[in-house]
């Protein structure tokens, strides 16, 4: 994945809030900008360093942050989604955005949504998005994507 797409920056921003100071995410994990989780990906160089010294982080350190992330999701997105070149963009937002998330363990835990895929049976991906504990955890989130999912 190259640059990403407004319409990716968008949904993830709109998804996940913008906090300049740390919090717990719903598994735990100390998070800050767009969803990035510190626990899993530390802090590093100058954003570290101010880290530390304020204990936040400034907007354009956010911002950095989410192209950063968005980016590494895409190319484990385009690794692991053996039909990726076909998809839609929209499909491929959803996909990013779930590795986002989720994480790469995360996302191939979707066994069947990832198979459904395989068979461009959208569908069925769809589905297997619903039938999941990250639906019940994430709400209005996973609803919309599904609905992107279903339609491309």
């Amino acid at each position: 994945m190259s640059i990403p797409s407004d319409s990716l920056i968008d949904l993830i921003k709109r998804h996940e809030g913008l906090s300049l100071t740390p919090y717990k995410c719903t598994s735990g994990k100390r998070t800050i900008g767009y969803g990035h989780n510190i626990d899993d990906n530390p802090l590093t160089g100058f954003i570290d360093f101010y880290f530390i010294q304020h204990n936040s982080i400034t907007a354009e350190m956010a911002e950095y942050l989410l192209d950063r992330d968005i980016i590494s999701a895409g190319k484990w997105a385009a690794i692991y989604t053996v039909t990726w070149p076909q998809l839609s963009q929209n499909r491929k937002n959803v996909i990013v955005s779930m590795i986002f998330n989720l994480g790469i363990d995360g996302y191939l835990s979707f066994k069947l949504m990832r198979k459904a895929l395989e068979n461009a049976d959208y569908k069925t991906a769809a589905e297997e998005m619903k039938n999941s504990l990250w639906y019940q955890q994430v709400g209005s989130r996973a609803e919309e994507l599904i609905q992107m999912m279903k339609e491309g």
